[in-house]
């Protein structure tokens, strides 16, 4: 019984570590990220935008040239580049998805200090982390926007 009870007071206590408020930003970081990722890729396969200038990739496409031209040039500096994310809804879907990721793992450094003994929880946090990612993928991939 002493067993049983030290054993749930151990997961409790990694319970309480996993879901901090600074891990719980982190996941809904990895949530956000998930969600872009599924809207860049029904952008491509279900096109629920079809038409529009921002959002149909088939058409915003030229939003990063001058006057939608590819002939004259980047629209402003770094348009068809490092700015890419800021020309239409596509490359946006896609900097908000590195972005956040970027952001749920700069949270996340603070446990690598000490890695090779928390290694089981890093783990851990990683499954979450992932679980969430893909939780806003699926939301948003297959649930929200299918069949638009």
């Amino acid at each position: 019984m002493k067993i049983i009870l030290l054993l749930l007071l151990t997961i409790n206590i990694q319970a309480q570590k996993l879901f901090s408020k600074n891990n719980c930003i982190s996941y809904g970081l990895m949530f956000v990220s998930g969600a872009a990722s599924g809207l860049s890729d029904a952008l491509v396969s279900y096109r629920p935008f079809r038409g529009d200038s921002n959002w149909d990739m088939y058409v915003s496409w030229t939003n990063k040239y001058k006057n939608n031209d590819p002939n004259q040039g980047e629209k402003f500096p770094l348009s068809t580049s490092v700015l890419v994310g800021f020309t239409d809804g596509w490359h946006f879907c896609n900097m908000v998805r590195d972005l956040s990721a970027a952001g749920a793992v700069a949270i996340s450094f603070e446990d690598l200090k000490n890695v090779k003994t928390k290694w089981k929880y890093v783990l851990a946090k990683m499954a979450i982390g992932y679980t969430f990612n893909r939780v806003g993928h699926v939301l948003t991939y297959d649930v929200i926007l299918k069949n638009q």
